[in-house]
């Protein structure tokens, strides 16, 4: 894989990492806040870590 492309899954991963994180607040403060319209906080960190797991597996194979 070209040095380009794994600095790239590399920030990807991290930007993914970073938004997990967030959500994971969201979640737990979720009770004291509203949540944006239409959000369904469980589904976005579900959504996020598979994501994680399938970009983890691409750089693997790098």
């Amino acid at each position: 894989m070209p040095a380009s492309t794994m600095r790239c899954l590399t920030a990807t991963l991290k930007r993914f990492r970073n938004e997990v994180k967030a959500l994971t607040v969201q979640a737990e403060t979720a009770d004291q806040a509203p949540v944006n319209e239409g959000m369904n906080i469980p589904e976005e960190i579900a959504r996020c870590k598979e994501r994680l797991k399938g970009l983890a597996a691409a750089k693997d194979l790098a």
